[in-house]
């Protein structure tokens, strides 16, 4: 589906699949590069809570380039909370459609509907159509903050653990791993996870004349 925001210019368009089938997931991503290169949608958002497989398949790749390779496009993860918001707000549509929804003993029409939504401000409770900039968020910006940072310490706890199984990686292997865990987090954030590790000593790259992604990174006992 697509969409125009009011008062903004741009097409945005949506994709929601949660197939497991690599095969159903590598055919999504095809079309979705057929819409980036023929710019039919400024910013396109790929919803999807299943995996979107390995640097080894191809699907990956083509979801790669179209959704870490380009600022406007955005992979959305959507929590349970959010599809039990719409899917309870699809309900409300129907029964307003079929003139089965009553409220107080009157009979709400779906304008009647969308009035009371909109002035409630219910679905701004909703995380997924935040994230698509189709409501206004209500987050207050230093707990968000704090949650990104939440996110980070968690991802580096990961990277360490990682590295602390394996004993010896190079880096190219890690931020691979890690994008595959992580499949929100930018490559520039893995890389200066892997820094400040160094320089808190819990790992050590041990061929620094190597190329950067074949440095090879070892764990530091404590």
């Amino acid at each position: 589906m697509s969409y125009q925001q009011q008062n903004k210019e741009g097409i945005i368009g949506v994709v929601w699949t949660e197939d497991k089938n690599m095969n159903s997931f590598y055919n999504t991503m095809n079309a979705c590069q057929k819409v980036a290169d023929k710019s039919l949608c400024q910013t396109l958002y790929l919803v999807r809570a299943a995996e979107v497989g390995n640097a080894k398949n191809m699907s990956n790749r083509i979801y790669r380039k179209i959704f870490k390779g380009r600022l406007k496009n955005c992979h959305i993860q959507p929590n349970l909370k959010s599809v039990y918001f719409l899917a309870t707000y699809h309900s409300l549509v129907n029964a307003a459609l079929a003139n089965e929804l009553m409220i107080e003993g009157k009979i709400i029409s779906l304008k009647e509907l969308e009035e009371i939504i909109c002035e409630s401000q219910i679905l701004n409770s909703c995380s997924l159509l935040r994230d698509l900039s189709v409501v206004d968020s209500t987050d207050n910006q230093e707990q968000q903050s704090d949650s990104d940072l939440s996110d980070l310490d968690e991802v580096k706890d990961f990277v360490v653990n990682l590295i602390k199984t394996e004993c010896f990686m190079e880096r190219k292997n890690i931020i691979e791993n890690t994008l595959n865990k992580f499949i929100n987090i930018e490559q520039s954030k893995i890389y200066t996870i892997i820094e400040e590790l160094e320089g808190e000593q819990k790992i050590k790259n041990i061929t620094p004349t190597s190329k950067l992604d074949r440095k090879l990174v070892c764990f530091i006992p404590i």
